[in-house]
């Protein structure tokens, strides 16, 4: 599977990477080891662990219900802990 995904979600496109934990910004709850991390425009918006079943499907569905949750936010807010 690729380590790297497009996930558009209403007028936005986010880019999602495989990476090591150690170099996505830390946050009050960043696991240890492999980590999707979830960008937009370079920014972190956040990062959710890595499974080894994952498939595009399903890290397309992580981010999605991640961003319906997080749609009251403040821009300025997301991805911050």
């Amino acid at each position: 599977m690729a380590d790297r995904h497009v996930v558009r979600h209403r007028s936005g496109s986010y880019e999602v990477h495989r990476r090591d934990s150690s170099h996505v910004t830390q946050g009050g709850e960043t696991p240890a080891g492999d980590v999707w991390e979830v960008t937009r425009d370079g920014a972190t918006i956040t990062s959710f662990p890595a499974s080894g079943d994952d498939t595009s499907s399903s890290i397309q569905e992580k981010v999605i219900s991640w961003l319906r949750a997080n749609e009251d936010r403040p821009d300025a807010e997301i991805g911050r802990n």
